[in-house]
């Protein structure tokens, strides 16, 4: 009996050992494919972002607060996924409202999203996009880091119809702007997928994803698709890249 006390002790110690050893090893400094690489940011930093929570309608404003209160940089992507919410639904009956920035900050996170509302002349809302940027302080590494950003649009879905101007055109751009390889063939098998309104009702239709691969071996990962309601009308689009590196 004392044998296998003992026996399983000195196991337990050896995964105790094993799981220390796999906690403090960091990939902070793998190479990523270039088209990963384009949607990560790193820099060094000695403190915590404090606590902060609120909404300006100046970009300007907002930006100079990224850079010079929390000295963070906002991606190219960033913008242009702003820019593809304004341009793929801002319809004729239509109206865009203005720009919302908010900063939200705890003490280890830092979020900083756009949301962009759009109403029909009827005074409802028809549709709105965000685009978040999410980053984190790694106080071990006294570095911060770009964890992932995410582009949203949503549908709304009352007259059961898509609401954007060409629904095609816009997950091509998205996927071009996520830098998908095999992006045509990857939006001929949605359309496939998605053909029969029955069989699409209060599904996730995932376009592209290997964001659990990236999650478990502390890389990167991406995510896109489309949800759809209870009835097969479309109301989300999303797009998401993580930066898993510790």
């Amino acid at each position: 009996m004392k044998r296998w006390t003992i026996w399983l002790f000195l196991v337990t110690i050896g995964f105790s050992l094993a799981g220390c050893t796999q906690k403090t090893q960091s990939t902070a400094n793998e190479q990523l494919p270039k088209n990963e690489a384009a949607f990560t940011w790193w820099s060094d930093r000695s403190k915590p972002f404090g606590e902060y929570n609120y909404t300006v309608m100046d970009e300007k404003q907002a930006q100079d607060d990224l850079e010079n209160k929390f000295h963070v940089v906002l991606l190219p992507s960033f913008d242009k996924a702003r820019e593809l919410i304004k341009t793929d639904f801002l319809l004729d009956d239509v109206v865009e409202e203005p720009e919302e920035f908010t900063i939200n900050a705890t003490k280890r996170e830092l979020r900083f999203s756009s949301q962009i509302k759009f109403k029909n002349l009827q005074g409802q809302y028809s549709s709105y996009g965000t685009v978040t940027a999410k980053y984190d302080y790694l106080e071990d590494q006294k570095k911060v880091r770009l964890s992932n950003q995410r582009i949203e649009l949503y549908n709304a879905t009352a007259n059961e119809k898509y609401n954007g101007k060409n629904l095609d055109d816009t997950l091509k751009k998205l996927g071009t702007l996520l830098e998908l390889d095999d992006l045509e063939q990857l939006l001929k098998n949605f359309k496939k997928e998605t053909a029969d309104q029955e069989k699409r009702k209060g599904k996730d239709i995932v376009i592209y994803e290997d964001f659990h691969e990236g999650q478990k071996k502390h890389l990167f990962g991406k995510s896109f698709g489309v949800e759809y309601n209870e009835f097969g009308v479309l109301e989300k689009i999303y797009g998401l890249t993580m930066d898993y590196r510790v």
